[in-house]
């Protein structure tokens, strides 16, 4: 039998006790022989086999996932090219503002809006075709917000907590900030359009004991952006398929909000990690790594 013991200490120690006993012939025991053998450090090294054995199955269906997600992105992306030849050529022989027109022009916006989910499913498989450039982690972060704040109701309050002199990262400005994007709106939504969400950034170098508990992290020097809301958390039963395709925490969701993130970040040699507390807000921490290169000029 396994049971807790508390020694004088105060440290508390899981012991396995082994023995057998000994009757008499009416069936009293009259002897105990036995051992009791600590197996505390045992236990913790099983807790802890049993963690990292976890993680890894949840990696590896995600690079599965992925894998499929982006082999249908591109058969997916070749029927959209067909599609959109098919409907250029038939505007050319309608008449301007006819209904047919209008139809065709109602299919052309629907076929660009399905390209840019086939664009966000070939992100998620790593498949996508992006240019990153080496520029200044802080000032990518900011020109996105530039953007992104704009899109955002006047009752979400955006706080800019940027440390002016991060690392820089080799990363698609357009990338960067349709990562941005889809975590902005995740929380905005979340808020229910009303709430605070703070961007922060921050060097960071990652080292053993980090990636002793995040299997999927690695060592070295990396920049960290992390977008925080004062929403009310995510369930702890949704937070084991955030980056699964389609999974949502919302009634409504869009579905490839955190997946695209996932796949971008993999992409970009780096790693995504959420935190969220019920009824405490939640908080994505993104890690890119460290670019020792000069930073691009603009163009």
């Amino acid at each position: 039998m396994d049971y807790r013991i508390v020694r004088p200490d105060g440290s508390v120690r899981a012991v396995t006790l082994t023995g057998r006993t000994a009757l008499d012939d009416g069936g009293t025991v009259t002897w105990i022989r036995g051992t009791a053998q600590d197996i505390t450090n045992r236990q913790a090294a099983e807790a802890e086999k049993e963690a990292v054995q976890a993680q890894l199955q949840q990696s590896r269906r995600l690079e599965s996932v992925g894998l499929l997600a982006g082999g249908v992105a591109h058969n997916f992306n070749n029927l959209l090219t067909a599609i959109m030849g098919s409907i250029e050529m038939a505007r050319m022989d309608v008449v301007p503002g006819s209904p047919a027109a209008s139809s065709l022009e109602m299919a052309r916006a629907a076929t660009i809006k399905a390209a840019g989910l086939a664009r966000q499913l070939s992100s998620f498989g790593r498949n996508a075709m992006v240019r990153p450039v080496v520029q200044n982690t802080t000032s990518a972060v900011q020109a996105s917000l530039e953007l992104i704040c704009s899109s955002l109701p006047s009752s979400i309050d955006v706080v800019r907590d940027l440390t002016p002199d991060t690392w820089d990262v080799l990363v698609d400005s357009s990338e960067l900030t349709q990562v941005l994007l889809e975590l902005t709106n995740n929380a905005r939504e979340a808020m229910s359009d009303e709430g605070t969400i703070t961007v922060h950034t921050s060097n960071v170098t990652v080292d053993s004991t980090y990636v002793a508990t995040h299997s999927y992290a690695r060592t070295g020097d990396f920049v960290a952006i992390s977008v925080v809301d004062t929403g009310p958390g995510i369930d702890p039963e949704a937070m084991e398929h955030l980056f699964e395709p389609f999974a949502t925490t919302k009634q409504f969701g869009r579905g490839m909000g955190l997946p695209t993130v996932f796949g971008a970040l993999k992409q970009a040699g780096g790693w995504v990690s959420v935190s969220s507390k019920q009824g405490a807000g939640t908080e994505v921490n993104l890690y890119l790594p460290r670019i020792m290169e000069e930073p691009t000029p603009p163009a």
